[in-house]
């Protein structure tokens, strides 16, 4: 027991998250715009954060242990959520998103909301940000990858789209 108290240690633990709560209900415009300012200024905060959301993605999708299967061309395609697509090659849902509406990378194949990926276009979302870790992260850098792997990718983003059971 703490000193000078008579509560157990989980009895102080859940007061201490209710005053928590009772606080950040009071508090959390504020507290939620100061976070968002630092995640914008501070890149190790930002890095930080980006790789904890990654990491518990990952995380969750691996407990969950079951695939995303879309139809294409009649044949089942095992599929990869953005958001597994994001953990695998290291960089955020909006970066690919950003990458997509630049047209750095063309658009998912599959209808929906939910933007997936098969394995095959995984392997070429890596490939480009690796080129992109080696360019550097710059404009000049960003130009000159979707120069040279841009018309590639476009061209092999619907080839070797395999049904379920087969492998890359």
């Amino acid at each position: 027991m703490p000193k000078g108290s008579n509560q157990s240690p989980d009895e102080v633990k859940q007061k201490n998250q209710e005053n928590f709560k009772s606080w950040y209900e009071e508090n959390k415009a504020e507290y939620n715009k100061k976070r968002r300012e630092r995640y914008k200024k501070d890149k190790k905060y930002h890095d930080k954060t980006v790789a904890f959301s990654q990491a518990t993605k990952a995380k969750k999708a691996a407990e969950k242990g079951d695939r995303v299967v879309r139809e294409w061309e009649g044949q089942e395609i095992y599929v990869h959520r953005i958001g597994e697509v994001s953990s695998e090659i290291g960089k955020s849902v909006f970066t690919i998103r950003d990458w997509e509406s630049s047209g750095a990378i063309p658009k998912p194949i599959f209808p929906g909301a939910q933007r997936v990926y098969t394995d095959h276009q995984l392997k070429l979302l890596k490939e480009f940000a690796e080129a992109l870790d080696e360019a550097g992260d710059s404009i000049k850098g960003m130009n000159e990858v979707k120069e040279n792997y841009g018309p590639a990718i476009h061209k092999a983003w619907a080839d070797n789209v395999l049904p379920v059971g087969e492998e890359v």
